[in-house]
C-alpha cells in the first residue's frame, strides 16, 4: 500500500468527522487485516474509488454510535432531519471517499467514487482476499473504524469486490482463509 494513497483517505475522514459531526476524533493504532474480511460493527459502508488509484474505503461503527452521529450532525441545507442512522453512515463514507479522492487528485492521481453499500449486522463476509489498513477512529460520540483497500497497480494485483447486501459472493470469487490481523506502526 502506498502510504500517501491511504493516507488522503484518512485525512479525509478526521476532516469529515470534524465537519459534518462535529467531532473531534482520536486516532487509534492502525492494524493489517488480510484474507476474507468481515463486518466487525453492527453499521458498515462500503464505497469503491476508482481510476488512477483504485480502493474500497469502510466505515464501521454500532448502531448507537450512529444514532448519536445523526442526533448531533450539523443540519444542512435541504437535510431531512429524519434521516436513519444507516444514512448517515452511508453518507458520511460517501464524503470520505469523495475527499479522499479529491486529495488523490491534488496528488496527480485522478479518481472519484464508485459504486456503494450499506452492510448491516456482524460477521457478514464484506470483502475476499485482500489487504485492509483498519484504523480506529474514537470520537466523543462512540467507536468507529476507517479501512482502506488499495488495489495495486504495479503487478501485485490484488482483488476485490463489493458485495451484495446479502452477502453473496460475486461469481469467480472464492472463500478465503479466515482473517489476519497485526498491528502496523503510525506513519
Amino acid at each position: 500500500m502506498q502510504a500517501e494513497h491511504v493516507d488522503a483517505f484518512l485525512a479525509s475522514a478526521f476532516a469529515v468527522l470534524s465537519e459534518q459531526a462535529q467531532a473531534q476524533p482520536d486516532r487509534g493504532s492502525p492494524l493489517l487485516r488480510s484474507g476474507g474480511i468481515r463486518s466487525s460493527r453492527e453499521l458498515t459502508a462500503l464505497v469503491r474509488v476508482e481510476g488512477d488509484v483504485t480502493a474500497v474505503i469502510l466505515y464501521s461503527m454500532s448502531l448507537a454510535t450512529a444514532d448519536k452521529l445523526r442526533a448531533n450532525q450539523r443540519p444542512s441545507a435541504g437535510a431531512d432531519a429524519e434521516r436513519s442512522a444507516q444514512d448517515i453512515v452511508l453518507q458520511t463514507a460517501q464524503a470520505i471517499a469523495a475527499g479522499g479522492a479529491e486529495r488523490l487528485s491534488q496528488l496527480g492521481a485522478a479518481c472519484q467514487p464508485g459504486e456503494d453499500l450499506i452492510v448491516c449486522g456482524f460477521g457478514e463476509l464484506l470483502l475476499i482476499a485482500v489487504t485492509l489498513l483498519v484504523v480506529p477512529i474514537f470520537t466523543r460520540y462512540g467507536d468507529m473504524d476507517i479501512g482502506v483497500a488499495l488495489q495495486a497497480q504495479d503487478g501485485e494485483h490484488q482483488e476485490f469486490g463489493l458485495l451484495t447486501a446479502g452477502g453473496s459472493r460475486p461469481s469467480g470469487l472464492h472463500e478465503s482463509r479466515s482473517s489476519r490481523e497485526r498491528e502496523v506502526s503510525a506513519a
